[in-house]
């Protein structure tokens, strides 16, 4: 009796894909962050500053990112972390067109960088703890 062989790439593919725009979406933030303060103060050292706070949390967040996943789970840790990463760059133009561009400062940067931040070693972690087991369901065993 054949046994009959359930495989497909589409659980690869879509963590592969979610892992790479992820990916995207942080270095595109974590140049245009600090380029936003770059162009709005002309100030190089204002620009350091939140692209320091954009990659500071990268390293505490490390090392609480795998703790994260197991307690919460991989796949809850990757949607809420690319979520919380989303509203911190989508709260850009919603602050811009409810309070004003003039509220768009260094510190207000700096704080949805730090924020975005924070939460992407966590959802790569969960990402790439997924991708064994939906590699076990391809064809390439």
């Amino acid at each position: 009796m054949l046994r009959e062989v359930r495989t497909s790439r589409g659980p690869v593919l879509l963590i592969l894909a979610s892992a790479f725009l992820a990916a995207a979406g942080n270095g595109i933030s974590l140049v245009a962050f600090p380029w936003l303060v770059l162009e709005r103060t002309g100030s190089a050292t204002e620009a350091a500053v939140v692209a320091g706070a954009g990659t500071l949390p990268l390293l505490f967040a490390t090392l609480i990112a795998g703790v994260g996943v197991d307690f919460l789970g991989r796949r809850r840790v990757a949607m809420l972390a690319d979520a919380m990463s989303a509203l911190s760059v989508a709260a850009i133009p919603v602050v811009a067109l409810t309070l004003g561009v003039g509220v768009l400062n260094t510190a207000v940067l700096a704080g949805l960088a730090a924020l975005g931040a924070f939460f992407d070693p966590a959802g790569m972690t969960a990402r790439l703890s997924m991708l064994p087991e939906a590699g076990r369901l391809g064809p390439w065993r």
